[in-house]
């Protein structure tokens, strides 16, 4: 498989991932999205600093020279901090969409009931298999 599917994180059918850190996570898009989308030219935060989320909500948008994207947080949480390096720098999605080009960290709540409507590594591998095969 040519995109990166990282077994610590789990990922949401609209291509976000989250990396657990006991109460607290990250959140980013998965180098299958940033791929799709081709070049980003600007990402805008819809959410700010402690506002609440509810999960598969949107709390960003990503813009490229075709399209605007809605970014969904993949779990139910306080928004702790935002990345503000993506906003002057989108290009660092496409080098590192799981480390340096992450979108946000939460302080999460009620995870565990959250968890079943995510994928797991073999799981995403699998669902975007199946929607490359679609697509050709």
């Amino acid at each position: 498989m040519k995109y990166k599917v990282p077994k610590e994180f789990l990922y949401s059918k609209e291509h976000e991932w989250i990396k657990i850190n006991d109460e607290t996570a990250l959140t980013g898009v998965t180098d299958y999205a940033q791929h799709k989308l081709g070049e980003i030219t600007y990402v805008e935060f819809t959410r700010r600093v402690n506002d609440q989320l509810k999960q598969f909500e949107e709390y960003a948008i990503i813009n490229t020279q075709k399209s605007s994207e809605p970014v969904y947080s993949p779990a139910s949480g306080l928004i702790e901090e935002l990345n503000e390096s993506i906003l002057e720098d989108p290009t660092v999605i496409h080098e590192d969409p799981y480390g340096s080009g992450w979108f946000a960290r939460l302080r999460l709540q009620s995870f565990e009931e959250e968890r079943a409507n995510l994928m797991s590594s073999e799981e995403y591998k699998e669902y975007i298999k199946k929607l490359e095969e679609t697509s050709q």
